[in-house]
């Protein structure tokens, strides 16, 4: 007769893998789908945005700094 104690452990853990395999076969592609839809809607939201936004107006040329002797004027009492 076959003594259960001794086979018990690797039952158990083979059916511990057989579960978690069809968990994942099951909602692994779910969890992908998900995703790219979150994706999808992250990057239309982006696009959207770039679109609805005003452009940037350009940049203003820095002003002139004076000559170095009027700086140096200024600076010295």
């Amino acid at each position: 007769m076959i003594d259960l104690r001794l086979h018990a452990p690797t039952l158990l853990s083979s059916l511990a893998l057989l579960a978690a395999a069809v968990l994942a076969l099951g909602l692994v592609p779910r969890w992908v789908a998900d995703q790219a839809r979150a994706d999808q809607a992250v990057q239309q939201r982006a696009r959207l945005a770039r679109l609805a936004a005003p452009p940037a107006p350009p940049a203003a040329p820095p002003a002139a700094l004076p000559p170095a002797d009027q700086r140096l004027a200024k600076a010295l009492p």
